[in-house]
């Protein structure tokens, strides 16, 4: 909650706190990202031949 108050850096002890948004939109970001990368997607093709043929 410190750094969510702004209270001074000086002050904080442990782990620092983000709120839950922002890590979401940070791990929702990345995954997207991954699953834009060419590899990511030759697997997924690659998966879907062999487990699902008749999706063409």
């Amino acid at each position: 909650m410190d750094v969510i108050k702004k209270r001074p850096k000086a002050e904080l002890r442990g782990p620092q706190r983000l709120p839950g948004g922002m890590v979401e939109d940070a791990v929702v970001g990345e995954i997207r990202r991954l699953l834009r990368t060419p590899e990511v997607a030759a697997q997924v093709s690659r998966t879907l031949r062999k487990d699902r043929p008749d999706l063409g």
